[in-house]
């Protein structure tokens, strides 16, 4: 038996099926950001069928669930769907399926000013929330999808998790930034995680603190544990920057700053950067 289980979702949330015979499935979840998924199987089976109807249902949250070992590991929404075949390929045609784990939702809004809606026209000032880093980025999320959102903007199923006061206090502006990058500039400071796990028939924000595992989790070729590596070295697109700043003509300032152990490996690559 496989160590992963992985169900299909509706876009209620529902586990409606079972991916028992899959070809591959990849994923790299990231710390504070979207992470992303694919799996392939063979078409026309009963599993491709699932997969191809509840991403047709709509409302984006159609999806996967995936377990390792009976604990839970990530939750994601179907982005991408691909069938490849070959006229001499003997074994059928392949599904690719590509998505993203359930912070790709956040990624889908802004952190938009009051009334937390599209409005036309002038007078539209900023989303000020002053508090502790976890009241802000669960108020962040209330606003732009979560309960307090309304109408189209509201993302089914999605509840924030209990306020446990971490953090710092701060004070964040907020008008028409992508949400992910506001809940990024409050949750870093004070080394704070966040995620969107599935949890029953609920898309759950939470909040928490990570464990650092450096010293006890290392990979290497020695221990078996690692799988493949790659390390590239790149040239820079620039090592020598000019900067334009105010006034115009003659009168115009600039400033120049350069990488020296960089201009020293690949030679001077000059860069001007429009500060005006």
């Amino acid at each position: 038996m496989s160590v992963y289980q992985i169900y299909v979702r509706d876009r209620n949330l529902q586990r409606i099926g079972v991916i028992g015979d899959y070809t591959k499935l990849t994923y790299t979840l990231h710390f504070n950001e979207v992470g992303k998924w694919t799996l392939e199987l063979a078409d026309g089976t009963r599993e491709a069928e699932y997969l191809k109807q509840v991403r047709a249902q709509g409302g984006g949250l159609g999806g996967i669930i995936v377990e390792r070992e009976q604990q839970f590991l990530f939750s994601g929404s179907i982005r991408n769907l691909e069938v490849t075949g070959d006229w001499d390929d003997t074994e059928g045609d392949i599904l690719r399926v590509e998505g993203t784990d359930d912070n790709g939702l956040l990624a889908t809004r802004l952190a938009m000013p009051p009334p937390y809606t599209a409005v036309a026209g002038t007078g539209i000032g900023y989303d000020v929330f002053t508090g502790r880093a976890e009241a802000a980025l669960i108020h962040l999320v209330r606003k732009n999808g979560g309960e307090e959102s309304d109408g189209p903007r509201r993302i089914l199923g999605l509840v924030t998790a209990t306020d446990s006061g971490r953090g710092s206090q701060l004070t964040v502006r907020s008008r028409y930034h992508p949400l992910i990058e506001k809940l990024q500039e409050c949750a870093l400071p004070d080394d704070l995680g966040f995620r969107v796990m599935q949890v029953g028939q609920a898309l759950q924000f939470q909040v928490y603190e990570p464990h650092d595992k450096s010293r006890f989790v290392v990979f290497s070729r020695e221990r078996r544990n690692l799988a493949g590596y790659r390390y590239a070295v790149e040239a820079p697109q620039i090592n020598f920057v000019i900067g334009g700043g105010t006034g115009e003509e003659t009168a115009r300032v600039f400033a120049y700053l350069g990488d020296e152990p960089s201009r020293q490996l690949y030679g001077m690559i000059e860069g001007f950067d429009d500060q005006r």
